[in-house]
């Protein structure tokens, strides 16, 4: 009896040829991650998965042809290739929502957006991402305008690698003609694949959000769509096995959305499901000669319906998700519904249609229009494509970078103007003088803490070597400080930085910060996660090193709960602390709120009182039971004025004229520098010892 599959002569050059069925899978992949992002409320489609994997089906082909004719490849025409049919109708969808995001955002997201946009025309957006820390998730008004150019940058990035990775193959092979090129090459993408893929679940382990945008993570699967080109035409599949394989594969594709949680568990090895499905078609097509049947999934794929999706599937993907954006900021809503969803697929295909006809059809090598004739004829053309592409880079990028010289603007500011919560200790009914608040929304990201800025905050989440405790050192420290001050507990403990340093110039303190964000004392999930393990040598450090007092957050608020509350582990650190000789001071937590953007609720016309924190969480206070050399340090009435007012339901986002968090709750550092009378107030009672002039002020 006969095996259903038989494959002969296991490698071989690929032929080159249209494969229609190839292009319908690849349009239906592609349409399928849009309208998972459409209905699907944050599902991945792994439509990606399958991109990446056609992409390297079709460009490993075609250099191999190129390799094993005559042994070179046209660089002109491969990146002239490249550059009409990919960048510019990329580079004219960036442009265009760049332009459409300055009047539709509000201005404090501009600065993300167009740095997103630089990195989106430079091909590194993934690396952007996962850089700003913004994990690819659901839309929101908030979600960034370029998050679906991550997998064009890898893309992007594969395309360029490609022509070094043969050239290096050969060179390792000792020729580029024959055979055996061939397996060299076989060889080398196996090798990519494995890698690659353990390195997948590797990192999706500790750190998913980064495994899934990674351009490492995401090899394996151009390796595995170049090995499927290699060996697909040796293929023979009997004709009574065609027509199953090819619906099971298909059915494969389209569950992967319903069947996986991709965004959990893609690129690790479950996305070996749709990209076996995708096999599963190809193996199905017309690969001995003779055609499908005419009720197989491989004549479905030809079929008029689904060429002309795959045709525009391209600008369909370009366009789908800054129109989702837009919606979403222009109707203020922070999720899209069955209709909204319906107009935005329904404006996505006009203009998708409107840049195939008018953009990609005269762009096409084979088009005889006088574009098409300038890119076949003229070679500068790519030469100077490149240069067009970084001078649109170099107008953006004076709109996505900050401005290093307004952090320490507030320095200077006139206390009888700007108090900030200075204006807890004024006793007159004193009306507070009308001002533009500072910093302004638009800003505000470039007022954190000064350590930030010093590259010394460790990375937060389980990366390898993330449990090293680095030191932000006090770079205007005194040489013979009076007392030696750290700050640590997570991001909420290193806000404080200006207070303090406030104080420290007054009485000669030096003030550390050890941070690992997102990582406050008792945060770990795990004893032996990254954060437990950073929160160990973060005690060993204090027992090796001349520290007077620790300053870590305390208690903590959370939007989920209607409480102010200790995370369970916290007691045991604050143990391990003291127990080191060293006094611990415990602030109270600050309110915060994870849903609120404090400053883009301002940009939007909001009040002070509409965007500040609710300040129901600040009742009791739940420091108790501290260890001896443990203190807790209540600032509620500094931090939100508003907290005796029943009247007021908020902590104002305004206080004193000063912009209080950058965030959800993270104080700016002029609001935290005019928290320094308070602390330096309540300190008194448990810390006097330390206000003491030092002898070199």
């Amino acid at each position: 009896m006969s095996t259903p599959v038989r494959v002969s002569s296991m490698l071989g050059v690929p032929e080159r040829r249209f494969r229609p069925e190839l292009h319908g899978v690849r349009g239906l992949a592609l349409l399928g991650v849009v309208l998972f992002h459409l209905f699907g409320q944050g599902r991945v489609s792994g439509g990606i998965d399958i991109f990446l994997a056609v992409t390297g089906f079709l460009f490993v082909s075609m250099l191999v042809r190129e390799f094993t004719a005559d042994g070179q490849v046209n660089l002109t025409q491969y990146f002239g290739r490249l550059y009409r049919r990919i960048f510019i109708p990329a580079a004219l969808v960036i442009g265009i929502t760049a332009a459409f995001a300055y009047f539709i955002l509000p201005k404090t997201a501009h600065r993300q957006a167009f740095a997103e946009a630089r990195a989106s025309l430079l091909y590194f957006e993934n690396f952007e991402l996962i850089r700003s820390q913004l994990a690819y998730g659901a839309a929101g008004p908030q979600t960034s305008l370029y998050q679906h150019f991550w997998s064009l940058s890898v893309q992007g990035q594969f395309y360029v690698v490609l022509p070094v990775f043969f050239v290096a193959v050969a060179i390792s092979a000792g020729t580029v003609r024959g055979m055996h090129f061939v397996r060299a090459i076989a060889l080398a993408l196996s090798g990519v694949l494995i890698i690659s893929l353990l390195w997948a679940a590797i990192q999706g382990f500790y750190a998913q959000d980064k495994a899934y945008l990674s351009t490492w993570t995401r090899l394996w699967e151009f390796a595995f769509g170049g090995l499927a080109a290699l060996v697909l035409d040796r293929i023979r599949v009997r004709s009574s096995w065609r027509l199953p394989a090819g619906w099971i594969g298909l059915a494969m594709i389209a569950t992967t959305g319903f069947v996986f949680d991709g965004g959990q568990v893609f690129p690790g090895p479950l996305a070996l499901w749709p990209l076996f499905g995708w096999l599963l078609v190809m193996v199905s097509g017309d690969l001995s000669g003779t055609p499908a049947d005419r009720f197989s999934a491989s004549r479905f794929l030809k079929s008029p319906t689904v060429r002309w999706f795959a045709d525009r599937s391209y600008g369909i993907y370009l366009w789908h998700w800054p129109v989702l954006i837009f919606y979403l900021n222009i109707r203020d809503r922070s999720a899209v519904g069955i209709k909204g969803a319906a107009l935005v697929f329904f404006i996505t295909l006009v203009l998708a249609a409107a840049t195939y006809r008018s953009v990609e059809l005269r762009l096409a090598p084979r088009s005889t229009s006088r574009i098409g004739t300038i890119f076949k004829r003229n070679k500068t053309m790519i030469p100077a494509g490149s240069a067009a592409m970084l001078v649109g880079a170099l107008v953006i990028t004076p709109l996505a970078n900050s401005n290093g010289e307004v952090r320490t603007a507030y320095e200077d500011l006139n206390q009888d103007v700007y108090p900030g919560a200075h204006i807890a200790f004024w006793e007159d009914d004193r009306d507070l003088p009308e001002a533009d608040m500072v910093p302004m929304p638009e800003e505000a990201r470039d007022f954190k803490s000064p350590y930030f800025y010093q590259g010394c905050e460790q990375s937060s989440g389980d990366d390898p070597g993330t449990d090293v405790v680095l030191v932000c050192e006090d770079e205007g420290a005194p040489s013979q400080p009076t007392a030696t001050i750290v700050l640590t507990g997570g991001s909420f403990g290193g806000h404080w930085e200006t207070t303090f340093k406030s104080l420290a110039r007054k009485y000669g303190w030096e003030v550390i910060v050890l941070d690992k964000g997102g990582c406050p004392l008792g945060g770990e999930l795990s004893p032996d996660s990254m954060c437990g393990r950073y929160n160990e040598n973060l005690v060993e450090w204090l027992a090796s090193n001349d520290v007077d007092l620790v300053v870590a957050s305390g208690s903590r608020t959370d939007e989920a709960r209607d409480e102010e509350y200790i995370l369970d582990r916290a007691p045991y650190w604050w143990k391990q602390i003291t127990e080191t000789d060293t006094q611990l001071m415990l602030m109270r937590a600050a309110p915060k709120d994870s849903n609120l953007d404090i400053p883009r609720c301002l940009s939007d016309g909001g009040t002070s009182q509409e965007c500040g924190i609710p300040k129901k969480w600040l009742k009791e206070d739940p420091q108790t039971d501290l260890p001896d050399g443990a203190y807790s340090l209540d600032m509620k009435e500094y931090v939100c004025p508003a907290v005796n007012d029943p009247q007021a339901d908020n902590c104002d986002a305004i206080v004193g004229n000063i912009l209080t968090s950058y965030d959800h709750g993270h104080f700016t550092a002029p609001f935290a520098r005019s928290l320094a009378d308070g602390l330096e107030k309540e300190m008194r009672q448990d810390f006097g010892w330390l206000m003491r002039q030092s002898s070199a002020t």
